[in-house]
């Protein structure tokens, strides 16, 4: 205590108050670390006369190799350390409990409101499962709703469906028969046309033959005229022969009316009255 000066008391005065407010904070990263070991001051600490606090056993060990402080580098030996680590071990177990103390309030602290807040939850608790068995029942009412609606809509669906399919078939039978009312209509045309030209074809070729048997007719009548006036009552077989040709002749026109005064008759007995009396026979008639 001889060797310690003013300066040096002031000094480590300094570090005590700065160890103060180092314990005062939680946190334990912000107190003096020894300059020689960088370790945390605490269990048995020094002083040397400039002021620096540093571990006894740490600067008692600087000291022996190095007279000087090793912060400062001002002259000092093994016997200007000061021992500190009674006052420093008392100050450490009063911030011990300070820090136990605001620890145990905090505690406290954090214990009443999470029992205020189980309270406060446990008191809205049932008017909050109230309130969700309300909105379960209106989530269960509209499922129901839901469901049956959506089976409405299935058996709709489904109907519908069935009645796509008779409509597709009914469809594929109708366009069925529309192809084959098309060939038939096809078919027929085909005859229709055919039986066109044929029926054009036989036209003309009666027309023609209407007209070569006239002229024949006009022609044999003629000859038979000539043949009569000129024959003898006697002549009976050149007579026959020429009544079997008019009788082949007029067989195809077969029996009918020439002209609305006269009818034609296919007989051989007929064809001496009808050259006797008219001039009409196979279209000779002035009345056609």
């Amino acid at each position: 205590m001889a060797h310690c000066t003013g300066l040096g008391m002031a000094q480590s005065l300094s570090f005590f108050s700065s160890l103060r407010k180092s314990d005062s904070d939680e946190n334990d990263d912000g107190a003096n670390a020894c300059a020689i070991c960088l370790e945390t001051m605490k269990g048995e600490l020094a002083t040397l006369s400039c002021g620096h606090v540093f571990h006894y056993t740490c600067v008692k060990r600087a000291l022996a190799g190095c007279p000087a402080c090793p912060v400062c580098r001002r002259k000092a030996s093994p016997r200007n350390a000061i021992r500190l680590y009674l006052l420093v071990e008392a100050r450490q177990k009063r911030s011990c409990k300070c820090k136990h103390r605001s620890h145990s309030t905090r505690q406290a602290c954090r214990e009443e409101a999470l029992h205020n807040v189980l309270a406060r939850s446990a008191s809205e608790l049932p008017e909050r499962m109230k309130k969700m068995r309300v909105e379960l029942d209106r989530i269960n009412e509209i499922q129901r709703m839901t469901s049956s609606h959506s089976f409405q809509l299935e058996n709709e669906l489904a109907r519908r469906q069935q009645q796509q399919e008779q409509t597709m078939r009914q469809m594929q039978h109708v366009q069925c028969e529309l192809d084959r009312a098309n060939v038939k209509l096809k078919r027929l045309q085909r005859i229709a046309t055919s039986s066109y030209s044929q029926c054009r074809e036989a036209k003309h070729a009666n027309v023609e033959f209407k007209r070569h048997v006239q002229t024949t007719a006009d022609r044999l009548l003629e000859l038979m005229r000539g043949c009569r006036r000129s024959c003898c009552p006697g002549c009976t077989t050149k007579w026959a022969e020429m009544k079997r040709v008019v009788q082949e002749l007029a067989a195809p026109s077969g029996a009918g009316l020439c002209c609305t005064r006269h009818v034609r008759r296919g007989g051989i007995a007929d064809v001496d009255e009808r050259i006797a009396r008219h001039h009409c026979h196979l279209g000779s008639c002035q009345n056609v």
